[in-house]
């Protein structure tokens, strides 16, 4: 499950009038993980199945890599990319496919 906060903005103009939008991103779903090990860094392919909800709900898809850097025994620090795709395509919908970049720490227990 993740959660991300102003993720995107929508601009519309009506009558002359320009407005600006923030949208969030809401998603649960699995991610499959195929990596391998060289020395201290540990690299990925991602492949992801869920549901996303940013500005309608519907069910997606996502590809990407993951590089992990294993700091100590127990603690590493990831850098990871997605590509996030609409499964439910329709015309009369929008729904944009993006990209996400991802920082973080596990810790392995």
């Amino acid at each position: 499950m993740a959660w991300y906060g102003g993720v995107g903005t929508r601009t519309e103009v009506f009558n002359g009038q320009v407005t600006l939008s923030q949208h969030s991103l809401f998603q649960l779903g699995a991610l499959l993980r195929l990596g391998a090990e060289v020395g201290p860094t540990r690299t990925s392919v991602l492949a992801g199945l869920g549901l996303n909800d940013n500005r309608s709900g519907h069910a997606g898809a996502s590809v990407g890599g993951e590089v992990e850097l294993l700091l100590g025994e127990r603690l590493s620090v990831a850098l990871e990319v997605r590509y996030h795709f609409n499964l439910e395509r329709e015309l009369s919908r929008s729904d944009p496919d993006y990209l996400t970049f991802g920082v973080g720490s596990r810790l392995r227990w």
